[in-house]
């Protein structure tokens, strides 16, 4: 999560970032892997809990992130 914390909002590329745990199409309380995260700043991830229908409209399920910030912080698999 550190490495994660250290990119840019994978949405707008503001800094600093807030490390979002992936939540679209979950059904579920119980909190994903810490490897199931990307970087949001402060407004897109307000965004996204607040209308969470809203913004995978506008951005596509949070979780189709997670193969970029793996490739972006060198653990791509």
């Amino acid at each position: 999560m550190a490495k994660v914390a250290e990119l840019g909002c994978v949405i707008c590329s503001r800094h600093p970032v807030e490390v979002h745990h992936c939540i679209c199409d979950r059904y579920s309380q119980r909190k994903v892997s810490d490897t199931e995260t990307i970087p949001l700043c402060y407004l897109c991830h307000s965004d996204l809990h607040s209308n969470k229908a809203a913004w995978r409209d506008k951005n596509g399920p949070d979780y189709d992130f997670i193969p970029i910030v793996r490739k972006l912080i060198g653990e791509d698999t």
